[in-house]
């Protein structure tokens, strides 16, 4: 019977208000981390790219927003990075 108390402590602390943004704030920063090296790789492979300064302006901005926390817009940001690039962007 000690474990039936235990579970209904996980599941009360799982079904918390604050589970959900714990979860997904950490999605958006991971997610932040992997468009920002799928940028960083896109530049090193596509160097003398048309449109190469621009994407780096764009990476230095996705880097800021996503160090601030706005992870939507630093996401966007390193999309519009691989688009100048050429690189289809793939979600990681």
């Amino acid at each position: 019977m000690a474990l039936r108390p235990a579970l209904l402590a996980l599941l009360v602390l799982a079904a918390s208000p604050g589970a959900p943004a714990r979860a997904a704030l950490a999605a958006d920063a991971s997610t932040c981390l992997g468009y920002e090296r799928q940028v960083d790789l896109a530049i090193a492979q596509r160097g003398t790219a048309p449109r190469i300064e621009a994407a780096k302006v764009r990476r230095e901005r996705g880097a800021t927003a996503c160090a601030e926390g706005r992870h939507r817009a630093g996401i966007g940001e390193f999309r519009l990075a691989l688009r100048e690039l050429g690189v289809k962007p793939t979600v990681p």
